[in-house]
C-alpha cells in the first residue's frame, strides 16, 4: 500500500511542501519523513480508500512542516526578520502557520477541504470527487467554514 502511495503522490507532495518551505531539499526531507510515518501507520492506511490516504499524507506533511518550522523558530529564538529569511522563512510562512491554527477550529474533513480549496487551488468539483461528495455540498461546507473562521477572526482582533 505505501509503495502505491509513494508512486502516486511523491512528486505531488514534494511540490506542495516546496511551496511551504521554499526549499526543495527541505521539502524532500519532510516528504521522506511523511512516508516513514506512513510505513509506521500502514495498518491504518490499509483501511482507507485512495482519497483518504492522500488526505492523510497531505495532513501529515503539513504537520511535519509545522514541526520543522517550530524547530527552526526555537533554534533562532528572538530572531529578526532578516535571520528568519536567512533560515528560509518569511512573513508569508508565519501567516500560513496562523492560518493553520485558525483552521484547527474546523473538523478534520472541513479543514482538509478548506486547505485544498484555498491553499492548493482545487475546485469544489475536484474536492467533491476526492471526498465522495456533491460539489454543492463542498461549496456549502466551505461557506460555513469561511463564516466560522471570519467570526473567530473578528473576535481575535477586538
Amino acid at each position: 500500500m505505501v509503495n502505491h502511495l509513494y508512486g502516486s503522490y511523491y512528486k505531488e507532495l514534494v511540490h506542495f511542501v516546496t511551496a511551504l518551505t521554499h526549499s526543495t531539499a527541505a521539502a524532500e526531507d519532510i516528504v521522506q519523513d511523511t512516508y516513514v510515518r506512513a510505513l509506521k501507520n500502514a495498518d491504518v492506511l490499509e483501511k482507507m480508500d485512495d482519497s483518504q490516504c492522500r488526505a492523510w499524507l497531505y495532513r501529515t506533511a503539513k504537520n511535519l512542516f509545522v514541526d520543522h518550522f517550530r524547530k527552526q523558530k526555537h533554534m533562532a529564538s528572538d530572531t529578526d526578520e532578516e535571520t528568519m529569511a536567512a533560515a528560509g522563512f518569511s512573513e508569508d510562512d508565519l501567516s500560513e502557520i496562523e492560518v493553520g491554527q485558525m483552521l484547527s477550529l474546523l473538523s478534520k474533513e472541513d479543514r482538509t477541504m478548506f486547505w485544498m480549496r484555498y491553499m492548493e487551488g482545487y475546485n469544489a468539483t475536484e474536492i467533491g470527487e476526492i471526498f465522495g461528495l456533491p460539489s454543492g455540498t463542498v461549496r456549502s461546507r466551505l461557506a460555513l467554514a469561511r463564516q466560522k473562521l471570519s467570526r473567530q477572526y473578528q473576535k481575535s482582533i477586538q
